[in-house]
């Protein structure tokens, strides 16, 4: 090795073992390991541009194969659409950014792969085949996008969750470092976001549900609580979506007997709480409701029931396999000044046959899809 090699070595050595002791400071003085990270960040870029030490290299192209690819959704066409991969790739780049001015969160890229063993597209998330499809660009773009919205909770990991926190500083610095990590960790706040994405609530208002959590998480770390929570700060949003052109919501109400068996039979275990409802009050609750959407159904575009906050995602959660279209909102996302159109009160006593002739389990499967 030259002398001006070794110097250099040298001054890189000594350069790492500085940024080392900055950052043992920044920890010794409490800092948060967001900011920490932010240091040694910031100090290895100046190492790099300045030349003292080498940037990391490139994997080699046999890791670069074995690597798990970004994108969680692939379309696979088959191979003799090959020529028309570009076209349809290019048609499908746009639903990732159509899903963020929705919800506010930007996922994964769909890829489009071409399979010789198959005769029509298919659709698969994590390798699992979703849905098929067709080469019609309406079809093949409705029906990407429909998969996207059916698993976007799943595309938030933890790194897109970094990400929206980091986005989220630049704007509100100080809630953020009040709440990640001190308060909640990332995957608690992941969950939270989680929970709004699969009930299609956006993410867009960080800055409303980052302060949503910082007030509440001083009395509980459960995310499904805390998210209650931030559904209530965003109420103003949440109704806008159901609100009629003269501003009210027309919904179903939760019977007082309903609110009381369901109240009743929330338990605790080691996960948190439960809903251990007996199954002839389920079915019952359930025929009540498909009976009541079929008679209202030419006043609905979505039907929309209306449930005390504690027990609302408890409803939501019994309701989701059969109201696949269903909204439960709760009493404290109800904001002044929106007034509730009572279409009807859904009971957990059933006098009549069920919807379909059976138990009441599939009794709005018209409702499904």
């Amino acid at each position: 090795m030259s002398s001006n090699s070794a110097d250099v070595a040298s001054l890189g050595d000594k350069s790492w073992a500085t940024i080392h002791k900055i950052l043992d400071a920044a920890l010794d003085a409490d800092a948060t390991q967001a900011d920490v990270l932010e240091v040694g960040l910031h100090a290895v870029q100046f190492l790099v541009e300045s030349h003292i030490v080498a940037p990391p290299t490139s994997r080699s192209s046999e890791q670069d194969e074995r690597a798990e690819p970004a994108a969680r959704i692939v379309l696979r066409i088959p191979s003799s659409a090959a020529d028309d991969r570009e076209r349809i790739q290019a048609l499908v780049d746009d639903i990732p950014a159509d899903i963020e001015r929705r919800t506010g969160f930007r996922p994964q890229p769909v890829t489009v792969m071409p399979d010789p063993e198959l005769e029509a597209p298919v659709i698969a998330f994590d390798d699992m085949p979703m849905r098929d499809t067709t080469m019609d660009d309406d079809d093949a773009y409705a029906a990407v996008t429909a998969v996207y919205t059916e698993v976007l909770p799943e595309l938030l990991d933890r790194e897109k969750t970094a990400e929206i926190v980091d986005i989220a500083r630049r704007t509100s610095p100080m809630v953020v470092q009040e709440l990640v990590p001190n308060s909640l960790s990332l995957g608690q706040l992941r969950q939270i976001l989680r929970n709004l994405l699969a009930e299609g609530v956006p993410i867009r208002r960080m800055s409303t549900i980052l302060n949503a959590l910082a007030d509440n998480s001083v009395y509980t770390k459960d995310p499904y609580a805390l998210t209650e929570h931030v559904r209530a700060a965003l109420g103003r949003e949440i109704c806008a979506r159901f609100q009629s052109p003269e501003g009210a919501i027309k919904a179903f109400m939760l019977g007082s007997d309903a609110e009381r068996a369901i109240q009743n039979s929330i338990q605790l275990n080691e996960t948190g709480q439960v809903l251990m409802l007996d199954p002839n009050t389920s079915h019952a609750i359930h025929n009540n409701l498909a009976d009541a959407i079929r008679r209202h159904q030419d006043k609905l575009v979505v039907p929309v029931i209306v449930t005390p906050p504690k027990i609302r995602r408890h409803v939501a959660s019994m309701l989701e396999r059969n109201f696949s279209q269903i909204v439960v909102l709760s009493h404290s996302e109800i904001v002044r000044g929106v007034a509730v159109d009572e279409l009807d009160v859904v009971g957990a006593d059933w006098f009549g046959e069920s919807v379909d002739g059976t138990d009441g389990q599939d009794g709005d499967s018209w409702l499904d899809g």
